[in-house]
Order: structure tokens, then C-alpha cells, then sequence
């Protein structure tokens, strides 16, 4: 179950000029490492968008250590990023199919 680790008292303002008011959450993952991400809140509304997972640290002590250290600079660029994610890359070389499989392998001598 993810954890609220730093709430953040400034709103951070988006391009449009909405506010948001974030928090640095954390999880474990499978391999026991935790993973952190943003979730912003627009100013008197439910509406609450998340970034990607943001970073990977070895301990919850560390990955509120990061959260604690974030920048008024770094919530724009992430609120930026939550608002707006890149979209996937499409390869556009063709695919071609071809009727092919693995060699057996060679029976020992």
C-alpha cells in the first residue's frame, strides 16, 4: 500500500495557471526497493493527477529523504509532465513475418 511521505504547503502553479497542491508518495515494489512518485490535487477539487514513478531508493528513509529535498522547479517540471505525459513511441520501421524457428538443438555425440 502506497504512503503519503511529504505533503507540500506551496501550491505549484500549472501552465495554464491552475494550482495544485502535491505530495510525494512512496511504495515498495517486489524486489523490496522503494519507488516514489508526485500526486497533485487541483486548488478546491477532487481532481488529482500523478506523475510516473519518479525514483527507486533503497529504503523508505532515503526515498523520504529525496521527497523532502524537491525543488519548487522540480514540482513544475513533474506537474508538467503529470498534465501532459510524452506519448509512446511507435516504431515506424515494418514488421515483416517470415515462417522461421529455432534450430533443434544437436543431440551430444
Amino acid at each position: 500500500m502506497a504512503e503519503v511521505l511529504v505533503t507540500f504547503t506551496e501550491p505549484t502553479k500549472s501552465e495554464s495557471g491552475d494550482l495544485y497542491y502535491g505530495r510525494a508518495i512512496g511504495k515498495t515494489n517486489k524486489q523490496g526497493l522503494w519507488e516514489g512518485w508526485i500526486e497533485f490535487i487541483l486548488a478546491g477539487s477532487d481532481e488529482t493527477v500523478t506523475t510516473a514513478k519518479e525514483t527507486v531508493q533503497p529504503s523508505r528513509d532515503l526515498l523520504k529523504y529525496w521527497a523532502q529535498g524537491l525543488t519548487a522547479v522540480y514540482l513544475e517540471g513533474a506537474l508538467s509532465r503529470a498534465l501532459d505525459p510524452a506519448p509512446a513511441r511507435l516504431s515506424s520501421e515494418k514488421r515483416v513475418f517470415v515462417d522461421s524457428a529455432p534450430r533443434d538443438p544437436q543431440p551430444e555425440a
